[in-house]
């Protein structure tokens, strides 16, 4: 299962709104490339389950600990989330998903800061690195306090 924040997919291009500005994810928005390679990660090794970026993890745990709780402020503050690009909505825009098929476009022209590499995709792939080198700081730091006997 790879879990997946925002991406800058064109998804809110093809949707009917009746919102007075273009919908958007909420932010941090991420290129459709990190979810490619985040899939393919995953394909590639055993680990059932990939948590890319760290809203991804915000929302998993806050559902996990709270989730009436995230539902009632998501259910608040959605819509002003997605509302955040100042490009009118435009009532001529295409819905049928058909075109989608047609054109290809694999980004949406969303104007906010968008996400290349999540330190915490990263942080995923290389755990084990990382791993051993918490446990080799860990000995350092215990070998260092026994010698100085404090």
């Amino acid at each position: 299962m790879v879990q997946l924040p925002a991406m800058n997919t064109p998804q809110f291009s093809r949707c009917r709104t009746r919102l007075p500005r273009h919908p958007q994810p909420a932010p941090p928005i991420y290129q459709p490339e990190v979810a490619a390679e985040a899939i393919v990660w995953a394909v590639q090794h055993r680990r059932r389950e990939v948590n890319v970026g760290v809203s991804t993890d915000k929302a998993i745990w806050a559902n996990k600990v709270a989730p009436g709780a995230l539902d009632w402020y998501l259910g608040r503050t959605g819509t002003t989330l997605s509302k955040r690009t100042k490009k009118l909505a435009s009532a001529d825009r295409t819905i049928c998903l058909s075109r989608f098929q047609e054109t290809s476009e694999p980004m949406a022209p969303l104007t906010v800061r968008q996400a290349t590499t999540p330190c915490r995709l990263w942080g995923t792939t290389h755990r084990g690195w990382i791993s051993v080198a918490a446990s080799l700081l860990t000995s350092t730091v215990i070998e260092l306090l026994k010698t100085r006997k404090i």
